[in-house]
């Protein structure tokens, strides 16, 4: 089953993540009558995760959201949800939480839902059928696709995701705290009657919004040193705006929109206003914009080193 949003695997490292850990959300959770207390975790991102034994431990309800017949490798590097018996006393959260950079990959539930019906739900919103019959996992539980999912739901899937969740709390990827707030219900029980469809609109909007860790990622791998260079948590704003603004030159491939990405971060976000830059932008029938900058002689990025100078101190 392929991996829907994106296709690329995001932030298997920690030079391209935020290294924020999720113990800041602790004091935010509202623990009052009955609400149980889960982590959802995005296997994927800690290669490490199995060395916890999850499925062992005592005090502990471990679920995957991946169909029965994935195999065991597959289920701890696919979502994860871990009931904490001893809520906010577990040293197991303890433990996982505390994690270097496990903001990039945990967000915790609270809710008073039957444990069953929480993991129905969730697997109804994991495995998803496209419009043309094609079935994809949806990866919002991952913490920095999850706000862009969200956005895009229509109000009935929205109303179904939420449903019976008290707080579904994360940190965004400016390192910022966050609450979403779901829909009290007397009775959250949840019996899927057809598996959640996504329309081709809703796919294309959450690709866009996802772009700039695709982005992030490929940088991370071939500029790593320009990309560490601006803190973590201004790197998808940044990437955002330059990848709108290499949009508006008509570049479209990954590759151009990488090149611009790095453009940006190497000479300042106003690169393309520089003279080699900006007559590069303009001869477009000289092959791929990529093709273009490769094409570069000592002597033009000596030039956009100047003129990223001169636009430092005027």
């Amino acid at each position: 089953m392929p991996v829907e949003c994106c296709e690329e695997r995001f932030a298997s490292g920690s030079q391209r993540s935020l290294t924020v850990k999720t113990t800041d959300l602790l004091p935010l959770l509202n623990l009052e009558d009955d609400a149980s207390l889960f982590s959802l975790i995005d296997g994927a991102q800690n290669q490490d995760l199995h060395k916890l034994g999850l499925e062992r431990k005592k005090g502990l309800g471990f679920h995957s959201l991946l169909d029965a017949s994935a195999n065991f490798d597959a289920v701890y590097a696919g979502p994860l949800l871990v009931e904490h018996a001893h809520r906010n006393a577990c040293t197991v959260l303890a433990g996982i939480v505390n994690v270097e950079g496990s903001a990039n990959y945990v967000s915790l539930m609270t809710t008073s839902q039957p444990v069953e019906a929480l993991v129905s739900r969730l697997a109804w919103m994991t495995n998803v059928v496209h419009e043309d019959g094609t079935e994809w996992i949806m990866r919002y539980y991952d913490p920095r696709i999850l706000p862009h999912w969200l956005a895009v739901l229509n109000r009935d899937q929205r109303d179904i995701a939420l449903k019976g969740i008290k707080q579904w709390l994360y940190i965004d990827v400016r390192g910022s705290a966050q609450i979403i707030h779901g829909t009290p219900a007397l009775d959250a029980s949840f019996e899927a009657a057809a598996p959640m469809c996504m329309s081709p609109a809703q796919h294309e909007i959450l690709m866009a919004r996802c772009m700039p860790y695709m982005i992030m990622d490929l940088l991370a791998s071939d500029n790593v040193d320009e990309l560490q260079a601006m803190p973590a948590h201004e790197r998808y704003d940044f990437l955002a705006t330059q990848l709108g603004r290499a949009q508006a030159y008509g570049l479209e491939s990954v590759p151009d929109l990488k090149t611009y990405c790095m453009l940006g971060l190497m000479f300042g976000p106003g690169f393309d206003r520089y003279r080699v830059a900006a007559a590069t932008l303009d001869t477009r029938d000289a092959g791929s914009f990529n093709d273009r900058i490769l094409a570069w002689a000592p002597a033009h990025w000596g030039a956009m080193s100047q003129d990223a100078e001169l636009a430092l101190h005027s």
